[in-house]
């Protein structure tokens, strides 16, 4: 059995005029997505934090990985960096 098999991935599709998220199992396992304009950055943002909350509340822990920073004393905070590998609770 994959030490993976129960993970959840979040991914967040971000453009200039619509932002999409989504939640999935892996393969073709989507649970749940959403799709809403882009705003103002705290509001997209904002947006996009609600539905990862809404969805780790429904489904348990999703998993990111990406690059992004999301500890919030970082100075990156929110970036794209270089720095961060593998996945983020």
């Amino acid at each position: 059995m994959s030490k993976f098999q129960n993970t959840l991935y979040g991914a967040v599709e971000a453009g200039g005029t619509k932002f999409v998220c989504a939640v999935g199992a892996g393969g073709d396992e989507l649970l749940t997505e959403t799709a809403f304009p882009t705003t103002t950055p705290e509001e997209t943002l904002a947006r996009v934090a609600d539905f990862f909350a809404d969805a780790r509340a429904r489904h348990g822990a999703v998993a990111d990985a990406t690059t992004s920073n999301i500890a919030a004393a970082a100075r990156t905070n929110g970036m794209l960096t270089s720095e961060q590998n593998g996945l983020l609770m």
